[in-house]
């Protein structure tokens, strides 16, 4: 489900890609919102952590809240004022999360290295592309500021002095789906390597992401 969330009291956008620690940037953000404000949530789990956090929800857009929808619902004048925010992670790196998210329910305690490996690059065929509606258009930027995955926290604070919002740490969520922790580099090898330089290329060129 793509989730946002639409602040009226502070002019904001937030568009909430895959797998790049959005719900932490979510969760955080409705520690500010009120009544007034559109909040589309995700799942079960992720609503019950939200209760009490903030005062209300006034209203939830459907599941497929690409930048794109969103426009098509809230129209050119919100979309054009508002401050549109992202976050956005080395690709490579954040198709090995989307992986584990995908199986975390199941155990692959038995399995080797070699065979979680085989069974990652065939979800990376199958996967390619993911996230990529939420960044470009016709080759231009959609968002105006975008936060790294890499340096999250300190970008979420230079977000929140830009617009006066009270400052809020990150709390970690969903982490706990990835079981083998190793270094993303270490599931790839040359072929799917370039595979994902290809698909990826305006996102890995725009913000200087690189294979290490």
């Amino acid at each position: 489900i793509k989730q946002m969330i639409i602040s009226h009291k502070y002019k904001y956008i937030f568009i909430k890609p895959m797998k790049v620690a959005g719900s932490s940037v979510q969760v955080a953000l409705m520690e500010n919102c009120n009544k007034k404000d559109i909040i589309k949530m995700g799942g079960d789990r992720v609503k019950n952590f939200y209760e009490g956090k903030i005062p209300s929800i006034a209203g939830r857009f459907g599941s497929h809240s690409t930048p794109h929808h969103i426009k098509s619902l809230i129209g050119k004048k919100i979309w054009d004022t508002y401050r549109k925010i992202t976050i956005v992670r080395n690709p490579w790196d954040m198709l090995v999360s989307a992986f584990w998210f995908k199986h975390c329910k199941k155990d692959f305690s038995i399995l080797s290295k070699t065979k979680i490996n085989e069974l990652f690059v065939k979800f990376l065929k199958k996967n390619l592309g993911l996230n990529h509606q939420f960044y470009f258009k016709n080759k231009i930027l959609i968002a105006d500021i975008h936060l790294r995955f890499e340096r999250l926290q300190d970008d979420f604070d230079k977000f929140s002095n830009l617009l006066k919002i009270p400052q809020v740490n990150l709390p970690r969520l969903k982490s706990q789906h990835r079981k083998d922790k190793r270094h993303y580099s270490t599931y790839y090898q040359n072929q799917s390597i370039k595979l994902v330089a290809n698909c990826y290329k305006d996102i890995i060129n725009h913000f200087g992401y690189k294979f290490s």
